[in-house]
């Protein structure tokens, strides 16, 4: 991975948003997009039922994002962002007392939103 310039962007540049790249991830197949870009197009995806490289369509893993879009209890994609406990929770989650009543946002609204 480039090293970050001095205002956090990397070099080279992002095959979604067509700036240069902030948060670099990369796909299995190895293309690079700013974190952002690739968590709004993994909610997006996420919907289908089918995940994959916004590029080349070929299949990636829930942990693309890297760990922080995993959730920590279960292991699996985060499809939400609890406000109360400020944690990217997934649907097990969602489901457990522990959030039940508790306000929440599409990943895509948090990263919006919290940017």
């Amino acid at each position: 991975m480039d090293p970050p310039q001095e205002d956090g962007r990397e070099e080279g540049v992002c095959a979604i948003c067509q700036e240069l790249l902030k948060e670099a991830v990369s796909t299995e197949c190895g293309h690079r997009f700013c974190r952002g870009c690739l968590a709004r197009h993994v909610v997006k995806a996420s919907a289908s039922g089918v995940l994959c490289c916004p590029l080349c369509r070929k299949p990636c893993s829930e942990g693309v994002l890297g760990p922080g879009y995993l959730c920590s209890s279960h292991q699996k994609k985060v499809c939400s962002f609890c406000e109360e406990s400020r944690l990217l929770v997934c649907r097990e989650c969602l489901a457990s007392p522990e959030h039940q009543g508790h306000s929440e946002l599409a990943v895509e609204d948090a990263v919006n939103h919290y940017k």
